[in-house]
């Protein structure tokens, strides 16, 4: 089995570990001999449905779908469900999903950057998804911020180079060891 499933880098690794737990456990149910693994993914996959979650208590599918997780085979052979069983049945995934809910820890604080304050900038190919070392820095700079533009865009300058506009979700800021942050500086 050597079957890779398309994925978009926003699913940022869920594709992966799910690939990665259905092929660990067709090796343990399978014990090498990956002949029968069309019997085993039928039990990895119920397996998957039926775990819960030591946070919340319930799996997953039913959060999502409102009923267990059934072998296939088990699955009911009546297609329609009465629409009143349904109801109730919405009910309580809705209450459910209600009671683990967690509360929003939103900050109403918006960071900014005064003008000859040191920042550093995120490295682009970061952003762009391409596979670069771990131990390569994540920031360059300093840099020092000359002037806030519309739409939260700074314009910052490099000691030796020209001046180069980010937004400000790329910016950090620059601390020295002990924790404080460089003076205004002029380049």
């Amino acid at each position: 089995m050597n079957y890779k499933i398309p994925h978009q880098p926003e699913w940022m690794g869920l594709v992966e570990r799910a690939d990665l737990a259905i092929r660990h456990s067709l090796s343990i149910i399978c014990y090498g001999d990956f002949s029968k693994w069309g019997d085993g993914l039928e039990e990895v996959v119920k397996g998957m449905r039926t775990r819960k979650s030591s946070v919340t208590g319930y799996s997953l599918h039913y959060l999502m779908f409102g009923v267990g997780g059934h072998e296939i085979k088990e699955l009911p052979t009546q297609k329609f469900m009465r629409l009143n069983e349904r109801k109730i049945e919405l009910d309580k995934v809705f209450f459910v999903r209600h009671t683990i809910k967690r509360s929003a820890n939103s900050s109403n604080i918006v960071f900014g950057f005064k003008k000859g304050e040191t920042a550093m900038i995120l490295d682009y190919k970061l952003r762009k998804n391409q596979i670069i070392n771990k131990l390569l820095p994540r920031y360059q700079g300093p840099f020092v911020v000359k002037k806030l533009l519309k739409h939260n865009i700074y314009e910052v300058k490099k000691e030796k180079g020209k001046i180069q506009r980010y937004n400000a979700s790329r910016i950090v800021r620059y601390f020295l060891l002990h924790g404080v942050t460089h003076k205004a500086v002029e380049f």
